[in-house]
Order: C-alpha cells, then structure tokens, then sequence
C-alpha cells in the first residue's frame, strides 16, 4: 500500500515541497515501541511554520537518534492551540501549532523501528551520488521542528522506503 501511494509523489516531486520533522521531546526518551499506522498525524510544532503549507510532504524522523518514522502530506493550515487545549497538555503559554497530514506509510509506520533508515546516513548516501553541492542537513535543528528539504532528496527518501523489503512487526 505505501508502494502505491508514494510512486505518483515520487513521480511528481519537482511539484512538491518536501521537509523533514523532528518529533519528540529532545529531554525524554523517544519510544520505541510507537506505531504510526493511523490514516492521520498530528504534526505539532513550538513556532508557527510559517513556510510548511497545505499540500507539504513531511518525512518525520525521531529525535536523538534520527530514523525516519512516516511520510504524511498536509491537508491542514497551521493553527494555533486553544488556551483549553495548552493546559490539557501542558504546553507553554506563548502557544504551538498544529497542523494534520495523511499519513502515506501506513504500513512502513508500524514497523519503522526494525528499519535502518538513519536520516543523516541517508543524506550522507544521497549527498555521494550529486554533482553540485547541497544545503546541509541539521537533524538538531537548533531551535527549530523542520528543515525544507529538495525534491531530489525527498524523493530518495521515499524511494528508499518503498524499495525496502516487508518487515513483520
């Protein structure tokens, strides 16, 4: 299913934007054992993105170490939380932002944790194989929750993923 849903992206990519996403907190443990296998994400962020639009393909990669977790697309503009909803989750006065995407790897989300695909190893892989130097690529992301990435690397990504063998979870 992820095969199908990714080739058209993938086939279409100059069309996109691609960015990578950090999820976690950088002060606790991200958890293994976390399944992304619903239809929808939330993709929550500290500042508004103010660049990440509707129609946005984001690869989610975990904090500490960073292997990729899901590809989603955006299907909603930003909004900032309600005061209800920041003190249901503790979150700081001064807000956070919300935004939902399709989640297009259902099945690669189950069983992201038994793959090995290491952002920065993918990066440092794709940067090899290209003839005109590249934006670097900053998994800490020094303040920030994503990284506007190209189509080409998106694309590699993504071709990495559906190329991957099924993995029983």
């Amino acid at each position: 299913m992820d095969a199908e849903t990714l080739r058209p992206i993938i086939a279409g990519a100059a069309m996109r934007t691609f960015w990578v996403k950090r999820v976690g907190d950088p002060k606790i443990a991200f958890e293994q054992s976390t399944k992304y296998r619903l239809n929808r994400v939330k993709l929550d962020f500290a500042k508004k993105p103010a660049t990440l639009q509707v129609g946005a393909i984001v690869i989610a990669y975990s904090v500490g170490e960073p292997r990729v977790l899901y590809v989603a697309e955006c299907y909603t503009p930003a909004r900032q939380a309600t005061v209800v909803e920041r003190a249901q989750a503790h979150w700081p006065a001064n807000g956070r932002w919300t935004m939902w995407g399709i989640n297009l790897t259902p099945e690669y989300g189950t069983c992201w944790n038994n793959r090995a695909i290491h952002l920065e190893q993918m990066y440092t892989a794709f940067q090899l194989a290209q003839t005109e130097a590249l934006e670097p690529l900053d998994v800490t992301m020094q303040g920030r929750a994503e990284q506007r990435i190209s189509p080409a690397f998106g694309s590699y990504l993504m071709r990495h993923i559906v190329g991957l063998a099924p993995v029983e979870a």
